[in-house]
């Protein structure tokens, strides 16, 4: 979409939908900007000192 056409359209909005576009414009460009990764694999590995011995069996409430 040409930015001519995108000026056309936003046109139109009343000012909360115009501030809403605006709001995503900024979310898409930290989106694709961002050098930051969200998630890492494995970036807590080694850092768990303990871990009950009942940690998977069934929670009391939901057993029937």
């Amino acid at each position: 979409m040409a930015y001519a056409e995108l000026l056309e359209e936003v046109k139109g909005l009343n000012e909360r939908d115009m501030a809403e576009v605006v709001d995503f414009v900024r979310f898409l460009k930290t989106k694709y900007n961002s050098k930051t990764k969200y998630r890492e694999s494995n970036m807590l590995k080694g850092k768990l000192k303990y871990m009950a011995e009942d940690f998977d069996d069934s929670i009391d409430e939901f057993k029937e």
